[in-house]
């Protein structure tokens, strides 16, 4: 309703930050070398798919339990899911 009015929505008001964003690019990056959809990801992680979309687009930062279950899904140590680029 707010986009048809021509108002910002509140994502779009919102500063991304640059961890999270760094965090998502590894988390597409990990997930696309596997060749897997975000639903499978979803699914070995127990998290939903618009959940790992919202991650990858920095639209939500993920807390420790979720980084936990997405490294345990990929196989990688948390630090490669967390390192500073």
């Amino acid at each position: 309703m707010r986009e048809k009015e021509g108002l910002p929505t509140p994502e779009s008001k919102r500063v991304k930050d640059p961890d999270a964003e760094a965090f998502g690019r590894r988390l597409r990056r990990l997930r696309q070398r596997r060749r897997w959809s975000q639903e499978h990801l979803g699914g070995m992680a127990g998290l939903d798919r618009s959940y790992i979309s919202e991650l990858e687009r920095a639209v939500k930062s993920p807390g420790l339990g979720t980084i936990l279950k997405l490294a345990r899904a990929l196989d990688c140590p948390v630090g490669q899911l967390v390192r500073r680029d």
